[in-house]
């Protein structure tokens, strides 16, 4: 029984390792633009989630 764990555990590691590259979102020099425009203008989606996110991670508290 432990072994068919281990060997589940394996084959769900396996599976999921191709997927990995597909989290990341490289955005083109267009969209680039549009977001930094949407940023100075505040039209983003969720612009005060995305602002508080921005601000954590430069470490400027709010």
């Amino acid at each position: 029984m432990k072994s068919y764990c281990f060997l589940m555990l394996i084959l769900v590691v396996v599976a999921l390792i191709p997927m990995l590259p597909a989290c990341s979102q490289n955005q083109s020099g267009s969209e680039k633009i549009m977001d930094k425009v949407g940023d100075a203008l505040d039209k983003r989606p969720n612009e005060r989630v995305l602002d508080a996110a921005e601000e954590r991670a430069k470490g400027t508290p709010k």
